[in-house]
């Protein structure tokens, strides 16, 4: 069923295949098949991370597999820094009896809208079970909505830097070992150490890494 909003398009198919056969197929679409730079109308980008796993419970017997792909928008001045936009694309897979996958599609950034309804038309090509379900969803409205919402909308404000991560990062470039810089960086921010917090660390250490690439 397709939804949409002026910044989400949603939609869900079902595929002949296991998860984890489909996340092969999403690292080899990002990594391989498509530019991870996506260039918007303004002169700014939005560069695409490569696809991250997180398992969420849906109840004491099911479990979900989410494939994320973050993005970090990079404007068109010089005189404004990149920032994190979070999470533009999400997949959402289900076990759905042996070998078989429910999946929902979300695209949270209108910036991307082309490249999502590029993403789903190679499913379809790849998975034919589910191409028909995905035309008759997208054929006509997705692709006008989408064209329309990358050409003629500006983005919207992400994430704002965090300076004790900029603080860290310059550290980490000086040659410090990332333990100690984290370490030094629970004390200035006043955070606890846990599990929480060390991910949202390191993940904003390998996205400062990435924009110098």
């Amino acid at each position: 069923m397709y939804s949409g909003s002026d910044m989400r398009l949603e939609t869900s198919f079902e595929l002949r295949c296991s998860r984890k056969a489909f996340v092969r197929w999403m690292e080899g679409f990002t990594e391989e098949g498509r530019p991870g730079v996506i260039r918007q109308v303004d002169g700014s980008s939005i560069r695409l991370q490569p696809v991250r796993l997180r398992a969420s419970r849906v109840s004491l017997e099911e479990t979900r597999l989410d494939c994320l792909i973050e993005a970090i928008y990079e404007p068109s001045s010089d005189g404004e820094s990149p920032y994190l936009l979070g999470a533009v694309l999400e997949f959402q897979l289900v076990a759905s009896g042996e070998d078989m996958c429910l999946v929902r599609a979300i695209c949270q950034h209108e910036g991307i809208h082309t490249y999502y309804v590029e993403m789903l038309t190679e499913i379809g090509k790849a998975y034919p079970e589910a191409e028909t379900t995905l035309r008759e969803q997208f054929e006509d409205t997705v692709s006008v909505r989408a064209s329309t919402s990358r050409h003629s909308k500006p983005l919207r404000p992400g994430r704002p830097r965090k300076p004790e991560y900029d603080a860290a990062w310059k550290r980490i470039q000086a040659g410090d070992v990332r333990a100690e810089v984290y370490r030094g960086y629970l004390e200035v921010a006043g955070e606890v150490d846990e599990y929480a917090t060390r991910r949202r660390f390191y993940q904003a250490m390998n996205y400062r890494r990435n924009l110098r690439q």
